[in-house]
């Protein structure tokens, strides 16, 4: 069998004569593989006539220390998947016209990804913001069971377990950027989020 990357290798004339020789026989018989080295063919031509420049250094610095935060998913999970944020009550009450929310306000948010879903609740407490939730599976079939936390810095500030229903507290952290993650449902779900007391 002749997968991708061989016709990858073959266009790139990387491969030797009886290899090279097979994934072209394969490459003239097969119309699937035909139409993927006619397209990796355009696909490198395009790529020789695109300009590459350096990035601003701003956004190099940034892209350095992300790469440098990055953490592999822990043992047993499947795969790391990044959330978005598809609901904040912060920012449907300015769409709602009201113009500050109250210090001191309880912030409902809902964190969004292929797997799970997770509504949050942002306590502002006496200098510290106190965050509970519910991880909802998209398989009604599977637990809720997991380990959430908070990591500021490469540092983790606080972390709980969510019970089988997907309910989970974690004690009061100091204000400030975070990123979330759960570990939950074999994969590791992470948002950044901004702690407001």
């Amino acid at each position: 069998m002749v997968a991708f990357a061989d016709v990858v290798d073959w266009v790139d004339g990387k491969l030797d004569g009886p290899a090279a020789a097979r994934v072209q026989a394969a490459v003239e018989t097969d119309p699937g593989l035909r139409a993927a080295a006619d397209w990796f063919r355009a696909f490198r031509a395009q790529a020789q006539r695109m300009p590459l420049s350096a990035p601003p250094e701003r956004v190099r610095d940034t892209l350095m220390k992300r790469f440098a935060a990055y953490r592999p998913p822990p043992p047993g999970l499947l795969e790391r998947v990044r959330a978005v944020i598809s609901f904040d009550s912060a920012t449907a009450q300015l769409a709602l016209g009201v113009r500050a929310a109250d210090t001191g306000t309880v912030r409902h948010l809902v964190v969004e990804s292929p797997v799970v879903d997770i509504a949050l609740d942002l306590y502002p407490e006496d200098r510290t913001v106190r965050v509970e939730g519910q991880v909802l599976p998209g398989d009604p079939d599977v637990p809720g069971l997991g380990t959430i936390r908070l990591i500021a810095a490469d540092s983790e500030l606080a972390t709980a377990s969510s019970d089988e229903n997907g309910r989970f507290a974690l004690p009061p952290v100091p204000p400030g950027e975070v990123l979330f993650s759960a570990a939950v449902a074999g994969v590791l779900v992470e948002v950044d989020l901004l702690l407001q007391a």
